[in-house]
């Protein structure tokens, strides 16, 4: 069992069985009723696992790196009751952000509690990029704020950065931090998420910035923690679910074995088995949970982006 207390919100929030429809449970409209909604699956165990068996992983880990699809309500529901109890639980030192880039980090540093609960003034101090939803970041930045000594952390490169990873590649140190395999399957899931589309001159330099992020997202977790917070408090990254991936991901920029990632993802009503949704590249699989939620659009993506380069109107995005 966990050492963590659990509260009767957070058992709610988390502990739902699986197939759970109700719509006070689940935001995203589709597939609710599907057998893997609710359920937690560990790669480890190979088996389903309860909150408190995934609160005692990640709570006792180095760093705890914790994904989502960033347009799934359900995805930032579930992750911020789980920063809740951890926090409560004064396991957490630091929290970086994929959503902030380093040049905001002064604006972290100088950040006032009192501005907690002042939505567009604590927006407006951040510079806040209107291009993440604010309302599922804000609970996040504000539960960090008001705990004493825990650091708040931009984790993502700034715009003249990724220029200049475009233009010019990165190190081969950067780059030999994943081996050829890893790579080459970058490569290729950067093409596949483009659908095809994007020039095959292009795709090189897109996966020299996707290693460039995953390596700042590291170096951001590495920051000293504050003197009020144990050495051995965890270290949590909240990013999108391929940056926290073990083989293609952060993981491999930290010189730590105590990493755990916990991939929200959505369900596929094509596929019933948890194993299904785990990607791997050369037998290293991409996370140690996967926590299975509705999805929030049905969507053919491919089809969408095809309509859009060619100048027709894209399908409406929830």
């Amino acid at each position: 069992m966990s050492d963590f207390m659990f509260t009767a919100a957070l058992t709610f929030a988390l502990l739902l069985p699986a197939g759970a429809s109700a719509s006070t449970e689940w935001q995203a409209p589709r597939y609710q009723e599907h057998s893997l909604v609710g359920q937690i699956w560990s790669h480890q165990a190979q088996a389903f696992v309860s909150a408190s068996d995934l609160f005692e992983a990640g709570g006792r880990s180095e760093y705890l790196l914790l994904g989502e699809k960033h347009d799934n309500p359900d995805h930032h529901t579930r992750r911020l009751a789980l920063l809740q109890e951890l926090v409560a639980a004064e396991r957490i030192g630091l929290i970086s952000f994929e959503m902030l880039s380093r040049q905001q980090q002064s604006r972290l540093d100088s950040l006032d509690p009192a501005l907690s609960g002042d939505e567009d003034a604590l927006r407006e101090h951040l510079d806040w990029d209107i291009g993440w939803h604010w309302p599922w970041y804000q609970p996040v930045l504000e539960l960090g704020l008001q705990a004493d000594g825990l650091q708040l952390v931009a984790a993502n490169l700034d715009s003249s950065e990724i220029v200049a990873v475009y233009r010019d590649g990165v190190p081969d140190e950067t780059l030999q931090r994943l081996d050829a395999t890893a790579r080459l399957q970058l490569v290729q899931d950067i093409d596949d998420s483009h659908c095809g589309l994007l020039p095959d001159d292009q795709i090189p330099a897109m996966a020299a910035v996707q290693q460039a992020r995953d390596q700042a997202m590291a170096e951001s977790l590495q920051r000293p923690l504050a003197e009020s917070r144990e050495a051995s408090a965890t270290r949590v990254l909240v990013a999108g679910n391929f940056h926290i991936r073990h083989d293609l991901g952060v993981p491999n920029y930290l010189d730590s074995e105590s990493v755990v990632t916990v991939a929200f993802l959505e369900v596929d009503p094509e596929r019933t088995e948890p194993a299904a949704y785990q990607g791997e590249t050369d037998g290293k699989a991409a996370w140690d949970f996967i926590w299975f939620t509705p999805a929030i659009e049905e969507v053919d993506y491919c089809e969408r982006m095809q309509e859009s380069v060619a100048g027709e109107e894209p399908a409406a995005t929830q």
